[in-house]
């Protein structure tokens, strides 16, 4: 571990000196590179591609200027926080079961340019569970994760008679976007035009990072953005479901992306989701013209690569999900675009890639050697015409539920934990993948053909997953192998209740063998903040307990926290009282021991404070156990 830490000082000074070097032969002959990244934007949802009746004039200025890769993909996630997983992988340059670790390993993608003589600039979201900063010269504004998503959105009912009565895009009120009085959209392109403002007369190259937490949810954009978009203009996809039938195998139900609209599936509510999902990509298509406008400004338009992309599609109502959780088009690909000196202006390239491709493309355009850890590949040689194929296969992965192979114009998806194992659909003449050709006979060696291909790119990916064998969909639990408490002889049903102070993302379970677990998520928490757990007509002498830290934000961590018992809701016993306590990794499940043999009906946790209390409060699990 200390030689590996020592060779990645090593690189990054090497990097270094080798930057000081070409910006002393020539900086200013350098191009500079613009990346600018939105957030759950699907490859559909451009104007200028003629799929969706959107209005996009500003991406369709960099359609018409650059070329458009029309099969981006992203590989999947080890967890839910698909955008995570995406970022680590562009950063990294790592493969999806690698990324976790190599962005914690390896130099970063700035700080590759930074090597190359670059100035590097970061706005916007960032969201890479990595230590510290993000390793930019000039950081502004940068935003950890998603939007505080407030408990109104959840609850809504999609009912169209109290439509104006509750959660609306443009109301200020919820926070979200609106948070700190200017939406976070507009802040990134104002941050943009500040930046082209101080570097107009300066003639080192720079990097730009330029990344949108839109068309993300809670999908905010002002009124007259929304009624651009009549709900009467909406169509509902043609792959439409009101329930997806593998649903709870592949991602769950209860996942925070799938509450976004009820079950089932109503037209009407997957139009309202689709109507503000393009309000916030119309929103954020008037900033980025904003921002083409001030790049042309500053006189550096000519020599400046541009490159627009996403960390993936998103479902939005397509076979009946709403998240970005499959293995399906909509959810893997999102829209790619380059413009540049020397790039054909209105072109298409229909060989799939990886949207991580960016990082090796922006290295090569910076004139840099590619480090050996970076696995993506750059996509000059394609915009020249030097090559025609990216990659042979494309592979994706969601935790262990999911794995996919696409080759040529085949795809074959794994469902090791659904009762139906497998699906296939040739994307060219099913491309809304309606038709699964799994269980035609005619297609069983093209199948077999593809399982084989699927075994060999497990193995480059480093991928241990047996997808034939059935296995029980991923939980906290298994996927990290935190210890279940120990049964006993009885059943005991369970509720769960939370004071006015904690209204946010409540997944409670049933209280099964002395085992109670619950989820719970909020951003705009006051503290202190209570969860009760009622045990009905009975009651149960809790030994141990548990708590799971959260995925993805460990500044919303529990901190400091109490456990009560009662036996009346009145009177209340102090049983543990825990300060300053840490997690050390996400999902870490750390037990604590109650110093009693008194049995309770009712069991309180109150959380005095998270690690940071302005980012909310969040954990995975929590646990009464009778170990």
């Amino acid at each position: 571990m200390i030689t590996q830490k020592i060779k990645n000082i090593l690189t990054v000074a090497a990097l270094a000196f080798a930057g000081q070097l070409s910006a002393a032969e020539g900086a200013a002959e350098k191009p500079n590179v613009m990346f600018i990244f939105a957030d759950d934007q699907t490859y559909e949802s451009i104007g200028a591609y003629g799929q969706l009746n959107i209005k996009t004039p500003n991406l369709d200025r960099l359609v018409n200027r650059g070329v458009s890769f029309t099969h981006t993909y992203n590989m999947g996630s080890r967890s839910a926080a698909v955008c995570v997983a995406s970022r680590a992988m562009l950063n990294s340059g790592q493969f999806v079961h690698r990324a976790d670790q190599g962005v914690k390993q390896y130099p970063h993608w700035s700080e590759i340019m930074k090597g190359a003589g670059y100035k590097t600039y970061i706005t916007g979201k960032w969201h890479v569970n990595c230590p510290g900063k993000p390793r930019f010269d000039v950081l502004k504004d940068v935003r950890g994760s998603m939007p505080n998503q407030a408990a109104a959105r959840y609850r809504r009912t999609f009912n169209p008679e109290l439509y104006e009565s509750e959660w609306l895009p443009w109301d200020k009120k919820h926070g979200g976007f609106w948070a700190g009085k200017t939406h976070w959209t507009q802040v990134v392109a104002d941050n943009t035009l500040t930046f082209f403002e101080q570097v107009k007369n300066d003639d080192k190259p720079f990097f730009m990072y330029l990344a949108f937490n839109a068309p993300h949810d809670p999908r905010q954009a002002p009124k007259e953005y929304v009624d651009m978009y009549p709900l009467d203009s909406i169509k509902v996809p043609k792959n439409y479901l009101p329930e997806y039938p593998y649903a709870n195998a592949i991602c769950g139900k209860n996942l925070r992306d799938e509450r976004l609209a009820p079950y089932p599936r109503t037209e009407y509510a997957v139009k309202r989701n689709r109507q503000e999902y393009y309000a916030s990509i119309t929103y954020m298509d008037h900033h980025i013209g904003r921002m083409l406008d001030a790049l042309e400004a500053s006189g550096k338009a000519d020599n400046t690569y541009i490159i627009f992309t996403a960390d993936h599609g998103l479902a939005a109502g397509h076979h009946g999900l709403m998240g970005k959780q499959s293995m399906y088009e909509h959810s893997m690909r999102p829209p790619f675009i380059v413009v540049g000196p020397g790039i054909k202006p209105n072109s298409k390239i229909d060989t799939p890639i990886y949207l991580q491709d960016a990082m090796a493309t922006a290295i090569e355009i910076a004139g840099a050697e590619k480090p050996a850890h970076v696995e993506f590949k750059s996509l000059m040689p394609l915009i020249k015409g030097e090559k025609k194929v990216q990659y042979d296969r494309i592979y994706g992965s969601y935790q262990n539920t999911q794995r996919m192979i696409l080759k040529d114009d085949w795809k074959l998806i794994f469902y090791p934990t659904a009762a139906k194992k497998m699906r296939l659909f040739n994307i060219k003449n099913d491309p809304a993948e309606m038709n699964d050709l799994i269980d035609n006979p005619e297609y069983a060696t093209k199948i077999k053909e593809l399982k084989s291909e699927f075994a060999e790119l497990q193995q480059e990916m480093g991928d241990n997953l047996n997808v034939d064998k059935l296995g029980k969909p991923v939980t906290y639990k298994s996927h990290h192998k935190v210890d279940n408490p120990k049964p006993t002889s009885r059943r005991l049903d369970a509720s769960v209740s939370a004071s006015a102070n904690t209204e946010g993302k409540h997944s409670p379970k049933t209280l099964v063998d002395g085992d109670y677990g619950t989820k719970y998520y909020h951003d705009n928490v006051t503290f202190p903040a209570s969860f009760v757990f009622s045990l009905k007509g009975s009651s149960m002498a809790a030994t141990t307990y548990t708590i799971v830290s959260a995925n993805d934000m460990p500044e919303r961590d529990p901190k400091s926290w109490e456990l009560l018992g009662s036996n009346d809701g009145k009177k209340w016993t102090s049983l543990d009282k825990r300060t300053d306590e840490k997690f050390s990794s996400r999902h870490q499940a750390r037990d604590f021991t109650i110093a009693t043999s008194q049995s309770f009906s009712k069991y309180k946790l109150v959380v005095t404070e998270s690690v940071k209390k302005s980012s909310g409060l969040q954990f995975a699990e929590i646990h009464l156990g009778t170990k």
